[in-house]
């Protein structure tokens, strides 16, 4: 009876793990991003040194960030359910212009509009205000004379995570399980007890502090530090909080869990209520300051926002008051009439105007017709830039042996590889509808290469430099060569005025305005990287490399007055020239050309090398061959295949990384970012967009116009105990100083590994300043949401974490674990559960007076059947035909047979070493085995089960 107890249990592990798991290839095993580029470490930012600012280059992170900020539509994806209110804020330190310059902050009294809105982190718009062991919001605006500020913080002192590149994984953890729909503390506690660094905010919720008494007996804090700067430029790093003059109130679990069945609002309704009895809530908000000095000689790091910040040591400063005295008018928006978009009460919103009740609907329905106008240009299809586009696809064959000396890149690995292409030509500056052949003004020269390490976007240019080196300056730029928006004609002021302000525009000007400003058709134009890039080899070793298109149909441009005249009779000439030719199988061909600097050289270059608005001498670095492709086929369909394709220089594969061009880091976020606008948070999924090797990106899913599986139950969050998906090391960026200084090891660009740091010492001093009570809350609050683990391995890791705190911690939350789980055994008297995967292996349960009855069955022919009573009992096990074990056990008795060409079972021994001894007919069944004790067959043959296998969890 113990061999078949242990074996069912085993049995039901394994079915639970993979369902959980989801049907994951095990071969398949390395993350990739969106567009199949395989990541190298998945769990931290790229830095400047191991504390150091976060690189705007990190395209992996910006990639995955900008997917999950549009993955819910239309709440919020976390602090979904809230509410708000609006008041005054008015200073109360006369000495706020020692520490910053903020005008808000000038003067004593100074009274400033603010608004406030709280709320969960976790639940969705109709989830309860008072749920258990989740953080709430605590965000405020204030409307200064000197534009809005935003104070978004929580009423937690520290946060689960200190990298932001764990968010995702953290919220998906925190959510419903993909494949069920369910809250899953297995995966909860699965990311938790892998990353360490939750401990110290698990401890504080899972305490009396866990929740918060409605929304005006709850304080806030910054979480994170700011750094405030006063008028001498003199700086300090201070951290807010907000000290509620309601006084701090708590619920205890059960009050709370009664409450968010109730009046799930309780939060919401205590709030509106007091404001609109004129009980006006109000916090003082107080700071913690440090100098820089201070900050460097931290014990920690300062800005890890899984810690705080003493009390004792840097003690709180009073700064201003908060009062709110206003409840929002309108709950969605503050307007009290609709109006249409020029002004214009509307009577009623909901009826067209018609000719009787029945009738007609009216062409003088003005107000539907404008509503309906603008709905249909809601969504604007073109591209802010390169909107006029053509393309075209075909093969890159590679020409160099030698490419290997530079890149890891399987790509370029061999001479004579031939690797899928996609290309789209375009204007810059004109709309969808505009001329092919306008003047001054740069053409696009973007390829798509569909490689097998993911896809790689060379999105380039026809000319070799650009206006600016400065992202920042780019939308500007944009604007100044766009339309007038007042008079919305073109506007030669505005673009000469900016350019006469930025002389570094001259270099392009001048190229553009000269001969070869406007190229005859695409065939007959030169492509240019712009940018320099980066070149990593096997050894690591890397060069700095700017790529050339040389078209093998020779350069040919355009006079001016051809050109307009071409603009006027013909504005698709260069489109309609690429298609005929290729039409006709006249396939038009590029080669690819690089120059190389060495790190060395970089370092010693006469100006900035990473500088776009200039050329490097060819002189000196010559071009060296790298390929040639060729262009052979048109487009199936101009929409599907050129209007949706999207490129992002941030679409790299291993062997390419990114130079510190300042004008190339904004291009990494902005074009991605454009594309999700303009096509949707899916736009990898479209057939030209998408890689053709396997994507693996389980933390990026859901969105809108999702079209494939959707990761299907991988778990969507990382780490995780389930999933055989992982980073691959071998794919990591290469190690980088930032910056011209001298090589520093706090200027290392690199992924650092920051999960062991410093986890342990603040949740341990949070638990021992606990007293006795509190610490039996916690213990029992901690094994609540720990009993729904499904895997005992993810139970024993966070027992293990929770042992690093503090043993005391670790075995409180073990014995009331215990304690539940007995609680739980006695529950279930009488009751069935079903365990395993519905129509494949299902356990039956079912535990009364007169016996344990166990059925698991599965589509095969594996099958173990059976009831065991006090009158006896038939028990089937293995596979139908060749494995059966057959008993009976009663009052005289125990009979087991294993018919296995023979063989007999003669003896077991079980968990604890306990002899399990079977004989004959007539001879005794006698075994003990424990983990708590469970005995069985003695003496009088009666069985008493304690359940150590916890068959009823």
């Amino acid at each position: 009876m113990c061999n078949i107890f242990i074996y069912i249990s085993a049995v039901v592990l394994v079915i639970s793990t993979e369902a959980t798991a989801g049907n994951v290839p095990q071969n398949e095993t390395h993350l990739t991003g969106l567009f199949g580029r395989p990541v190298g470490r998945k769990t931290d930012l790229l830095t400047a040194g191991l504390h150091g600012p976060a690189l705007l280059q990190d395209y992996q992170f910006i990639e995955e960030m900008a997917h999950f900020d549009r993955e819910r539509i239309p709440e919020r994806v976390v602090h979904a359910k809230g509410s708000g209110a609006f008041g005054t804020f008015r200073v109360t330190n006369p000495s706020m212009s020692r520490y910053s310059r903020m005008a808000l902050f000038s003067a004593a009294g100074k009274q400033t509009e603010v608004a406030v809105r709280f709320s969960t982190v976790g639940g969705a718009v109709g989830s309860a205000d008072t749920v258990f062991a989740d953080p709430r919001g605590f965000a405020t605006k204030f409307y200064t004379e000197e534009g809005n500020w935003d104070l978004v913080g929580v009423n937690v002192p520290m946060f689960f995570i200190r990298d932001a590149s764990q968010f995702p994984s953290l919220i998906h953890a925190n959510k419903k399980n993909p494949a069920s729909g369910l809250n899953d503390p297995t995966a909860l506690w699965d990311f938790q007890s892998l990353r360490p660094e939750t401990l110290n905010l698990i401890t504080y919720l899972h305490s009396d502090y866990g929740i918060p008494d409605g929304w005006r007996h709850m304080p806030g804090f910054s979480l994170h530090a700011f750094k405030l700067v006063n008028s001498q430029d003199k700086h300090f790093y201070v951290k807010f909080h907000w000290i509620t003059n309601q006084g701090i109130k708590n619920l205890d679990v059960d009050t709370a869990a009664k409450l968010s069945g109730t009046d799930p609002d309780y939060a919401r309704r205590d709030l509106y209520d007091a404001i609109a009895a004129h009980q006006y809530p109000s916090w003082t908000l107080k700071m913690q300051v440090i100098t820089e000095d201070e900050a460097n000689t931290f014990g920690f790091n300062p800005f890890d926002a899984t810690k705080q910040w003493s009390t004792v040591k840097y003690p709180l400063i009073e700064v201003g008051v908060m009062t709110l005295n206003r409840n929002p008018s309108n709950f969605f928006a503050e307007e009290t009439h609709l109006t249409g978009l020029f002004g214009r009460p509307v009577g009623r919103k909901t009826d067209l105007l018609t000719a009787g009740l029945h009738g007609p609907a009216l062409l003088q329905d003005y107000q539907f017709i404008e509503e309906m106008a603008h709905f249909d240009r809601e969504r604007i299809p073109e591209r802010v830039v390169h909107a006029k586009g053509s393309g075209a696809f075909g093969t890159f064959r590679v020409t160099n042996p030698s490419m290997s000396r530079y890149t890891r890149m399987a790509l370029f690995s061999a001479a004579g590889k031939q690797t899928e292409v996609a290309v789209r030509f375009s204007t810059v500056g004109g709309a969808v509808g505009s001329a092919d052949t306008v003047f001054a003004d740069p053409r696009g020269f973007a390829t798509k290469f569909y490689t097998e390490e993911g896809n790689w976007d060379l999105v380039g240019v026809n000319v070799p430099m650009f206006f600016i080196r400065d992202a920042s300056q780019f939308p500007s730029l944009i604007h100044a060569n766009k339309k007038n928006p007042a008079s919305g004609l073109n506007d030669p002021t505005a673009l000469w005025d900016f350019q006469s302000l930025r002389p570094e525009t001259l270099n392009l000007i001048t190229y553009l305005h000269s001969d070869y400003g406007i190229p005859d058709g695409w065939r007959h134009m030169p492509g240019f990287s712009l940018h320099a890039f980066k070149l990593v080899n096997s050894q690591d070793k890397h060069f700095y490399v700017k790529f050339h298109w040389i078209t093998n149909q020779g350069i040919k441009n355009l006079d001016v007055d051809t050109a307009a005249k071409l603009s006027g009779t013909d504005p698709d000439y260069a489109r309609r020239d690429l298609y005929d030719a290729i039409a006709a199988h006249q396939y038009p061909s590029w080669t690819l050309k690089m120059q190389v600097i060495t790190e060395d050289e970089a370092n010693t270059f006469g100006f900035n090398p990473f500088d776009a608005t200039k050329q490097w001498s060819t002189e000196k670095y010559p071009l060296i061959e790298v390929g040639v492709m060729q262009l052979n086929r048109n487009p199936s369909n101009f929409f599907a295949e050129v209007e949706q394709i999207a490129f992002c220089p941030a679409n790299l594969v291993p062997g390419i990384e990114p130079s510190p061009d300042l004008l190339l880091a904004g291009r990494l976020f902005s074009y991605g970012d454009s594309q999700r606008y303009r096509l949707g948070t899916n736009h990898q999924l479209l057939p030209v967009n998408s890689a053709r090797n396997r994507v693996l990106a389980p933390t990026q899913r859901d969105g809108s116009m999702r079209t494939d599986d959707n990761m299907g139950a991988t778990a969507n969050y990382y780490p995780n105990s389930f999933s055989q998906i992982r980073d691959n090391p071998n794919y990591l960026e290469s190690n980088f100083t930032a910056g011209s200084a001298a090589k520093r090891a706090d200027n290392q660009v690199y992924r650092y590994d920051d999960s062991d740091d410093h986890n342990y010492e603040q949740p341990r001093e949070l638990y021992n300043s606990f007293p006795a009570d509190w610490r039996q809350r916690l213990h029992k609050n901690v094994a609540t949401s720990l009993s729904g683990v499904t895997q005992p391995a993810i139970r024993d890791r966070a027992l293990n974490e929770l042992k690093k705190v503090d043993p005391m911690f670790a075995n409180g939350v073990r014995n009331e674990m215990n304690r539940l789980d007995n609680d739980k055994l006695q529950s279930n008297q009488g009751k069935t559960i079903r365990m395993g995967i519905p129509g494949v292996a299902e356990l039956d349960l079912s535990k009364g007076a007169d016996g344990l009855g166990i059925g698991l069955e599965t589509v095969a022919n594996h099958g173990i059947r059976g009831h065991v009573g006090r009158d006896g009992a038939t028990i089937n096990i293995g596979r139908t035909g060749h494995h059966t074990l057959e008993g009976t056990v009663g009052p005289n008795g125990a009979t087991v047979g294993l018919e296995v060409e023979g063989n007999e079972i003669k003896s077991h021994t079980g968990l604890d070493g306990a002899d399990l001894s079977v004989g004959p007919i007539d001879s005794p069944f006698n075994a003990h085995i424990g983990l708590d004790g469970v005995s069985i067959g003695k003496g009088d043959r009666k069985v008493s089960l304690s359940n150590p296998f916890n068959l009823f969890g």
